[in-house]
């Protein structure tokens, strides 16, 4: 059960449910998940968001739960506040939003029809006010109206503890929920009917229902679907599917296993090539399994400084290393280091470092105040690259993305609305925020830089006078 906690904390919360840490680990055909899903408030929201992403628990309850921080509260609110916020182009808001829209429960509400939801609201409640749940009543009805059903306590606030008699067990535990929850593990799951719609806005965000997943996306990070049809399956921006048993898939009759779409139409494959499942990013993924920090001495300061900010905001343990990243876990790279270079001649992504430049999707960033953010696979790892043109960019680009802003309900470095990939000025985006991006985006499936999906400044290629001495990333 969720309760009025911080989520920050996924690897306890998935052990709690017996859940893997990784979500890639658990197969798309897998369709004995005994779970019932329940959450109070901030557990409320972390409740309903567990329920869409796994597809096939037993049931959800979900009580004076919002649906999406950036819309709770004021100290969430995004641009509305911010000085600079006129100045960031709406195209490259769309490309951090889009980071975003995993944890929005109103985006994946059609998920929750495969199980059934109890959404409850104490009618005088003005910290999560009864909305929220009346709107997201009102999303899963509309798909599925016989899978939800809605409560409006009177005369309770945000939480009680007595519902009908006293200490009947309130908010979270009354006759009602009891019942609801008896129910739900006695009653035959559900199958898909046609009419179901799963939505998946990025790979990692769910993990499929119905026995299929998706693998990968046809433009990372836009909305995919895959429809449950009277004749099989039908699919949007879905480039690789995992299907526990023979379909049709968009009208192409596919066995079990791997199917992937050419541009052409769709066909049996082999095990998935590229990103997929633990490896689709954006930045954050990096630092939700354990990772640690890799810096040179001369950035030691900075590296602690960064290990205390993960410690503090999400109970995380970073070990510092200088200048070694053949440690088993993933890495968060600081600075021009040796590892650092290494990383960058033997990764698969499409970045470069090129006298003190950054190359990205064949444009060229530099100046004094140049750096980058960004994810790279290494050898079955996964890294993140902070790197800056000169020191003070380098610091200036780990204060800006890596401190918390709203103690103490403050998000963990890197984990906000940040894409695969970042390019700052660090003077701009010092007084700016992210309106001193000039490049975000996201790698595609092979890794290459997905421009379609990603938003570009000025795009300026190296010119033929630039060194040839590169440490190319594809």
């Amino acid at each position: 059960m969720f309760n009025n906690r911080s989520l920050k904390d996924r690897a306890r919360d998935r052990q709690i449910l017996e859940v893997p840490r990784r979500r890639a680990r658990l197969p798309a055909e897998r369709r004995d998940l005994d779970v019932v899903v329940t959450g109070h408030s901030m557990g409320g929201h972390g409740a309903a968001l567990l329920a869409a992403v796994l597809g096939d628990a037993r049931g959800l309850s979900a009580t004076a739960g919002w649906l999406r921080k950036e819309a709770y509260g004021d100290s969430n609110a995004r641009y509305v506040h911010d000085a600079a916020a006129h100045a960031v182009e709406p195209a490259l808001r769309a490309v951090l939003d889009a980071t975003l829209a995993g944890s929005e429960v109103d985006t994946l509400a059609t998920n929750l029809c495969r199980a059934p939801a109890l959404l409850r609201a104490g009618d005088r409640d003005q910290a999560v006010p009864p909305f929220y749940m009346r709107r997201l009543h009102r999303l899963i009805a509309s798909a599925c109206p016989e899978a939800v059903s809605y409560a409006e306590i009177p005369g309770k606030a945000h939480w009680w503890w007595d519902t009908a008699y006293p200490n009947d067990g309130g908010a979270v535990n009354d006759e009602a929920q009891r019942a609801f929850f008896a129910d739900a593990f006695a009653r035959d799951r559900r199958p898909c009917p046609a009419g179901y719609v799963h939505v998946c806005p990025n790979v990692d965000a769910v993990l499929g229902a119905c026995g299929f997943r998706v693998l990968q996306q046809v433009a990372p990070f836009r909305t995919s679907t895959v429809a449950v049809t009277a004749g099989g399956l039908a699919t949007r921006n879905v480039r690789r599917l995992r299907l526990a048993e023979a379909a049709r898939v968009d009208g192409a009759d596919l066995p079990a296993g791997e199917a992937c779409f050419d541009g052409g139409g769709w066909r049996a494959c082999g095990a998935a090539a590229g990103r997929g499942p633990g490896t689709s990013g954006p930045l954050r993924q990096v630092v939700e399994t354990a990772f640690e920090i890799v810096a040179e001495e001369k950035h030691l300061a900075l590296a602690v400084y960064l290990a205390n900010q993960f410690a503090q905001t999400g109970h995380a343990r970073a070990p510092v290393a200088l200048d070694d990243a053949s440690g088993p876990g993933n890495v968060v790279l600081l600075g021009d280091s040796a590892a650092a270079r290494d990383a960058l001649n033997r990764t698969a992504a499409a970045l470069e470092i090129r006298d003190g430049a950054v190359g990205l999707g064949g444009c060229a960033f530099r100046g004094p105040g140049v750096a980058v953010a960004a994810l790279l696979p290494l050898d079955g790892r996964l890294a993140l690259l902070l790197w800056g043109a000169d020191d003070g960019a380098l610091a200036a680009l780990v204060a800006l993305l890596a401190t918390p802003t709203i103690p103490p309900m403050a998000r963990q470095p890197f984990s906000n609305a940040l894409p695969d990939v970042v390019v700052l000025d660090a003077a701009a985006a010092e007084t700016g925020g992210a309106a001193g991006y000039v490049a975000a985006g996201f790698w595609d499936s092979d890794w290459s830089f997905a421009r379609d999906a990603s938003w570009v400044a000025d795009c300026r290629p190296f010119s033929a006078g630039d060194s040839e001495e590169v440490c190319p990333g594809a």
